[in-house]
């Protein structure tokens, strides 16, 4: 058997690998299938595979949806593309596929990313195996961070409103689980754009400033008497559920006095 022809394979003699991130779309998997349904094995072009240790066993590099629609359909054969390669070289090749395909899932790329770290890689040696950029290797193991509660809800959105990686990496620089939930939870419901997730992003983040408040009749008075005590009030105070009541007590009699001047 010649590596590099296409020849038939026995379907059940085939295994999948354990490190392809890619993703079809079930649109485009049932399209595939109904396509190989009508058209039979040529509809499919060859899958790419390399052989095991164990005789007449192989591994899939390229290909698993094609090798499922066949499982699905009952087929015995399928044709295929034998290649002699390490399983760092299957890696490569089947991430290089997948990346031209644009069917990555970001959550596998980490999770495939995370594997070589474990194995000693530097983020360095991952980008130039992978034919990517130090930062995008960064951004991937990043989303390593997102709670599988957060995972699971922007996971379920339908394709015509996907979210798409640059939505993960602002739900992963949040560090409290609760407000990543809060904010793939508003992603989903309002079909955030990726500036809008980053702007939610910044509320769910900034410590809370409570606004301080004075009474409206002695706004200006109250808001000059205060940087004589030092007190440095917003210009932004406003006339509810007053704060200043202490302070207002304190110094009730020179805010009148100041009214009275002004007044006459």
């Amino acid at each position: 058997m010649l590596e590099g022809q296409i020849v038939y394979l026995e379907v059940d003699s085939i295994t999948p690998n354990s490190y392809n991130p890619n993703e079809m779309p079930k649109d485009l998997f049932d399209s595939l299938l109904e396509d190989a349904k009508q058209n039979g094995a040529e509809a499919l072009d060859p899958i790419l595979v390399r052989p095991l240790d164990s005789e007449n066993l192989y591994e899939i590099i390229d290909g698993e949806s094609r090798w499922n629609v066949a499982k699905q359909l009952g087929w015995q054969r399928i044709r295929a593309t034998i290649r002699k390669v390490s399983v760092d070289e299957a890696k490569a090749i089947n991430y290089r596929k997948n990346r031209e395909r644009g069917n990555l899932n970001p959550f596998k790329e980490a999770k495939l990313f995370e594997s070589e770290i474990k194995q000693g890689k530097t983020y360095d040696q991952i980008a130039e195996k992978y034919m990517i950029s130090h930062a995008q290797v960064g951004v991937r193991l990043s989303l390593l961070n997102i709670t599988e509660e957060a995972k699971q809800i922007v996971t379920r959105v339908t394709m015509d409103r996907k979210v798409s990686p640059s939505h993960l990496e602002v739900i992963a620089s949040i560090e409290e689980p609760e407000k990543q939930t809060e904010l793939a939870e508003k992603i989903v419901a309002l079909d955030l754009s990726v500036r809008q997730t980053e702007e939610e992003a910044k509320k769910l983040v900034e410590p809370f400033k409570e606004k301080v408040v004075v009474p409206c009749e002695f706004r200006d008075y109250i808001m000059e008497l205060a940087k004589v005590v030092r007190l440095n009030l917003p210009e932004t105070a406003e006339c509810e559920n007053c704060k200043m009541e202490k302070i207002c007590g304190e110094y009730k009699q020179a805010i009148f006095e100041l009214t009275h001047e002004i007044s006459s």
